[in-house]
């Protein structure tokens, strides 16, 4: 299990490891968000990792590109593609 703590709400939310980010921001009624599929198409579901980066999947080669091409900061990434591993507190800024 992995503890994901989603801000500014404050919200903790225990996980199995693997979890999408987006699916459990949904669950948790943090957002409704539905637009993309699992597919980064859209960058709606945009979130910046206060801590625990190590705790999330690496990025990979369709993610890297996308966040490359948006501007995105070496700690922003698309709750869509990034799935939690272990503890981690993320700042979900959903744009939409």
């Amino acid at each position: 299990m992995a503890t994901v703590k989603f801000l500014p709400s404050g919200r903790t939310v225990d996980v199995n490891a693997g979890t999408n980010v987006l699916k459990v921001a949904r669950e948790v009624g943090l957002t409704t968000l539905d637009c993309c599929r699992l597919r980064p198409v859209c960058g709606a579901c945009k979130i910046s990792v206060i801590e625990g980066q190590d705790a999330l999947n690496p990025l990979g080669d369709v993610e890297r590109q996308y966040c490359k091409e948006q501007g995105y900061l070496p700690y922003q990434r698309l709750a869509c593609l990034t799935k939690i591993a272990k503890d981690a507190e993320i700042w979900v800024e959903i744009e939409k």
